[in-house]
């Protein structure tokens, strides 16, 4: 049996009604990456809530020297580490992110809509970390995603944007499994992860929008330096080289979390 459900209270009260604090670690996969990433879940009455998730940085670092005309890469220096940030608001609906853009050195921030998810509850359980969880299914950007939630713990969160459910959302997974977040451990002491000291340091973008089209063009412009240096090492620094920009990708062939997004009609 499924029962549709929406969270009316989204907007007008808090999504985390504790008295304590909460920490949820997750083991993240994506068929994107051969590793699993490291997601926390802080939800703390008195300070930011957030969910942080570790990633490696799969641009890697070019040392490069110049050489006459041409460059010549001498070392490429392995990806770092680095922290994506959800913060959560208290109230409303403005979601402030923090993240990394391909290849850039620092990540920057971004507000967007925090969007209701229209969730449909499934009469199957299941349990999850020693806890009792239900089973729930909805559409968001283009993924189909089914949920288990534990109403033991009674906040309307999960990892990255996941939210609207009557507790805290255990496990997650795309349909297709390209994508998945699976709790490992949950416990109530203070967090040691803290969010940046001052978001003033990172780069703030108008628009979740305009973070979409500044990494598309940083991914635009790495994929043609490396194809111009290959070139060159090819056929010499002194060979015509014209560069085209590649055809634009249809959100049908999108491999990542987000195949569609909010100003983008569904068809």
């Amino acid at each position: 049996m499924k029962i549709i459900f929406t969270s009316l209270c989204f907007l007008l009260l808090p999504v985390f009604a504790i008295s304590q604090m909460i920490e949820i670690r997750y083991e993240v996969f994506s068929s994107k990456s051969p590793e699993p990433k490291i997601g926390l879940l802080v939800i703390n009455k008195s300070l930011p809530s957030f969910y942080s998730e570790q990633t490696k940085d799969t641009v890697p670092k070019e040392v490069v020297k110049n050489k006459g005309s041409s460059e010549e890469i001498i070392s490429i220096v392995p990806g770092s580490i680095y922290k994506d940030y959800q913060i959560y608001p208290a109230r409303g609906d403005s979601l402030i992110n923090i993240q990394k853009i391909f290849g850039q050195e620092k990540p920057v921030r971004f507000k967007e809509k925090w969007e209701k998810m229209q969730w449909s509850l499934i009469d199957e359980t299941r349990t999850i970390s020693g806890y009792p969880c239900q089973r729930a299914e909805c559409d968001f950007r283009g993924r189909h995603f089914i949920a288990w939630y534990t109403q033991k713990i009674p906040i309307h969160l999960g990892p990255w944007k996941f939210s609207g459910l009557p507790g805290a959302i255990l496990q997650v997974y795309d349909q297709r499994e390209q994508f998945s977040w699976n709790a490992k451990q949950i416990s109530h002491k203070p967090a040691d992860q803290k969010l940046p000291a001052n978001l003033k340091d990172f780069e703030k973008l108008p628009s979740f929008k305009a973070f979409v089209e500044r990494r598309k063009q940083a991914f635009v412009d790495y994929v043609q330096k490396r194809t111009k240096l290959s070139l060159i090492r090819a056929y010499g620094a002194d060979a015509q080289i014209n560069m085209h920009e590649p055809k634009k990708k249809h959100k049908k062939n999108r491999n990542g979390l987000e195949r569609v997004y909010p100003w983008e009609k569904q068809e």
